[in-house]
């Protein structure tokens, strides 16, 4: 039997798609929220987000460069586990490395249509 390693996550965006145009390929960084409860000890429901650093490259980066604050995301990929710096500043950062985004069009559709019927001028009787 062989390992796997696959994340499947379904949230919503934090902030706008990140890009970077590096020499060699392109960078989207997405940071998504996922929500969910569980009852504490005490009987009561306590709600709580994870926050999830999503790293893609390539086509998949293209694909991402849209994503928008509170749009509802999929990502689908491998967790990777890197580090940055070195001696006493050195950092390691646990993210998914996207093999697939799917934006929930029809979540965007729906927000659309609410910023749009916001901003109509009322009729005047």
């Amino acid at each position: 039997m062989s390992d796997i390693n696959k994340a499947v996550i379904r949230g919503r965006a934090a902030t706008d798609a990140s890009v970077k145009h590096l020499p060699s390929s392109t960078l989207t960084t997405l940071r998504i929220g996922t929500d969910g409860s569980y009852t504490g000890r005490d009987g009561r429901k306590v709600e709580r987000v994870d926050w999830h650093m999503v790293a893609c490259w390539g086509e998949v980066a293209e694909q991402a460069q849209g994503i928008r604050k509170g749009d509802v995301v999929q990502v689908e990929g491998p967790i990777r586990t890197r580090s940055y710096g070195e001696g006493a500043s050195k950092k390691w950062i646990t993210e998914i490395v996207a093999s697939k985004v799917t934006v929930d069009a029809q979540d965007r559709d729906r927000k659309s249509t609410r910023l749009n019927s916001s901003h109509r001028p009322r009729s005047r009787m």
